[in-house]
């Protein structure tokens, strides 16, 4: 049934507003507070709320009176168009779900596992923030601990997911602690030695690709696919050898390679060509001459105690005043504590002492100063090397072929780590001792 013609107001027939449903901007509430200041209440009234009468005109005099109270607040939220125009005030990214109690549950629990130098990834965060909703009785369905949410949560209590700068058992405070008492440890063992010259050797992989962890894409992109020759896990060992004067000596490399199953072969491959048979060490020997590096090869490519004893006797077996003490720092690596490697040190009077275990980035020179710059040199090597390829692939694009990605030879990477090492300067060198020795003498203990 219709309702029929409705009554003649003076609205225009519309039935007058009631204001029930309308949340005024903090503008219009600072408006009506100033106009109130000037005027009585029912002028207020009559001005900003037309046609209400009874209980409806009623709550908004108290509304009025409650603007009045908070006129400050009102003032500083209008100083801004964008605030002026809210309704409500919250804060930025506040969630509705969970109150902020809990949301200060969630801190503290952050705060917990970062206290023990813990990380808390995206995935934690969302286990973590499910967990407690489901404590609270809220059903998945309104509650997921979305990107959203947690990139609201993040804002709200000032937090960020941040790349890790350092990772180890021991933390900052005692790895610098750590520092103090081992340089006090070398300067005395200096005095002790008669030596104002100090060495240090690391070993250090290098790798024959170094794709990048993430790469410019397509926002739209569900899969981002990244192409490798397959090489992005073959690697070999290089070991470093530096001073603190800032001299360099040349890298001993180990590339892995498939021992013969003859025992007479494989000790004579040993001994005249470094654990490479005859047509490869040949072709080696040439490349050692050429980068002026020392190449040897095992069936892991890893760093053992042999090499070691054979390392020790090629830098410090042939120097003219064997007298004269050296001290050479190293890690606590296995290969380079035991009985036949420090049998060989006493024998060529290098005396051995061992860098801190879980305190190398603070107290070893190379982990301090020479590997990031070396490292860094080398993947910039293999991105000329890629950007090479592409520029080959399109000047012979009009012949129709797919691009292939080839990966370096070992030729190419010996090449890189040989060019790398020698653009590292002397201070750079030198630099990575200053932690360990803050104050040393200039007097040269040369190799020879």
């Amino acid at each position: 049934m219709g309702k029929g013609r409705q009554k003649h107001t003076e609205n225009g027939g519309r039935r007058p507003r009631a204001y029930k449903w309308s949340v005024p901007t903090h503008q219009f509430r600072l408006d009506v507070v100033r106009y109130f200041e000037t005027h009585p209440m029912e002028a207020t009234m009559s001005e900003f709320y037309k046609g209400l009468t009874g209980s409806q005109r009623q709550t908004k005099r108290t509304s009025v009176y409650l603007w009045r109270k908070n006129k400050d607040k009102l003032e500083e939220l209008c100083k801004t168009t964008a605030t002026s125009q809210l309704r409500k005030v919250r804060l930025r990214g506040m969630a509705t779900t969970l109150t902020r109690d809990t949301e200060v549950h969630i801190v503290q629990w952050i705060n917990t596992y970062r206290v023990q130098s813990l990380p808390v990834s995206s995935l934690m965060l969302h286990r973590k923030a499910l967990s407690i909703a489901k404590d609270m009785g809220i059903p998945r369905n309104v509650f997921a601990a979305s990107r959203g949410w947690a990139t609201g949560f993040l804002r709200r209590h000032h937090l960020a997911f941040r790349a890790k700068t350092r990772q180890g058992q021991t933390k900052p405070d005692n790895a610098d602690a750590a520092l103090h008492a081992f340089n006090v440890q070398v300067k005395q063992k200096m005095a002790e030695l008669g030596v104002d010259v100090v060495y240090n050797a690391d070993q250090t992989l290098v790798f024959f690709e170094y794709l990048p962890k993430s790469t410019i894409t397509t926002k739209e992109a569900n899969t981002v696919w990244v192409r490798s020759t397959g090489k992005d896990k073959e690697r070999f060992t290089c070991m470093l050898l530096g001073d603190s004067l800032g001299r360099k000596y040349p890298p001993y490399l180990v590339l892995k390679v498939t021992p013969s199953k003859i025992a007479a072969t494989r000790a004579e491959n040993y001994a005249k060509r470094h654990g490479f048979d005859g047509c490869c060490g040949r072709s080696l020997a040439t490349l050692q001459a050429r980068n002026n590096v020392i190449i040897y090869g095992n069936n892991s490519g890893w760093w053992n105690e042999g090499l070691t004893i054979d390392w020790l006797r090629f830098n410090f077996g042939s120097r003219p005043d064997m007298d004269t003490p050296m001290l050479l720092l190293v890690d606590e690596f296995s290969g380079h504590w035991t009985d036949s490697v420090l049998a060989c040190a006493r024998e060529l009077n290098v005396e051995l002492m061992p860098v801190p275990a879980g305190c190398t980035s603070v107290c070893q020179p190379a982990d301090v100063a020479w590997n990031r710059p070396l490292k860094t040199r080398l993947r910039t090597r293999w991105i000329e090397y890629l950007e090479q390829q592409m520029a080959d692939h399109e000047a012979s694009v009009a012949d129709g072929k797919t691009f292939k990605m080839i990966a370096p030879s070992r030729d190419d990477v010996v090449e890189w780590v040989a060019s790398a090492w020698g653009d590292l300067t002397a201070d750079t060198i030198a630099n990575g001792f200053r932690g360990v020795l803050k104050e040393t003498s200039n007097r040269s203990a040369k190799l020879s």
